[in-house]
């Protein structure tokens, strides 16, 4: 009875876990259509995209296991390669998604803020659920835990990464990418407290 609870636990959450993952990739794909900017991380996809040729979510993919081990370097636990399914998933579903929404002819503002909603909402869903994080995300954590560092200066530190990687390589680093960084936050905070409220809506029962 308990292995049937605990495998239709994981089925209904890993759904939505998914969904939340797919969603994030599109509000990603959106902001990155707009060529106003995009959050940290994901221009440095976009930078070394336009550099190599490689894609956006491979990118994604490379920079999270580079992140896997960083982390294993600094706090020395053990190798957390559950991080990597989080990190695949969001990779292929920019790959699939930034076919399609390059295809779409929207507003450049419109597909921003389109975006960061679509990029909250994602993280909401797929953070609710309760299962594993990816690369970037535990690292910050890490950096809490270990470190005991606040949220703040955690996430000040993790985008420090990207930013600088960014400077060396000339990428071009739009003032938009500043208001990105707190719009998304804060779409996905008003969506979360929603999901909290209301867990009926996204939670099959």
């Amino acid at each position: 009875m308990m292995k049937k609870q605990l495998k239709l636990y994981l089925n209904k959450h890993s759904i939505y876990y998914i969904l939340g993952l797919f969603i994030l990739a599109t509000g990603i794909c959106l902001i990155i259509d707009s060529k106003l900017g995009a959050s940290p991380w994901d221009l440095l996809c976009l930078g070394l995209y336009n550099k190599t040729g490689i894609s956006v979510g491979t990118w994604q993919i490379i920079n999270n296991i580079v992140m896997i081990i960083i982390t294993k370097g600094l706090f020395q636990k053990k190798w957390n390669f559950i991080c990597l399914i989080p990190s695949v998933l969001l990779g292929l579903f920019i790959d699939i998604m930034y076919t399609y929404t390059s295809l779409i002819t929207l507003p450049s503002m419109i597909s921003l803020m389109m975006g960061c909603m679509m990029s909250g909402l994602g993280l909401a869903i797929y953070i609710h659920q309760g299962l594993s994080a990816n690369a970037i995300d535990n690292f910050m954590h890490s950096l809490q835990v270990y470190k005991r560092l606040s949220t703040g200066t955690s996430k000040i530190i993790c985008d420090f990464i990207p930013i600088s990687i960014i400077l060396l390589l000339g990428i071009q680093l739009q003032i938009t990418t500043i208001l990105i960084y707190v719009l998304v936050p804060l779409w996905m905070q008003a969506f979360y407290k929603l999901l909290q409220m209301k867990p009926t809506l996204l939670v099959i029962t």
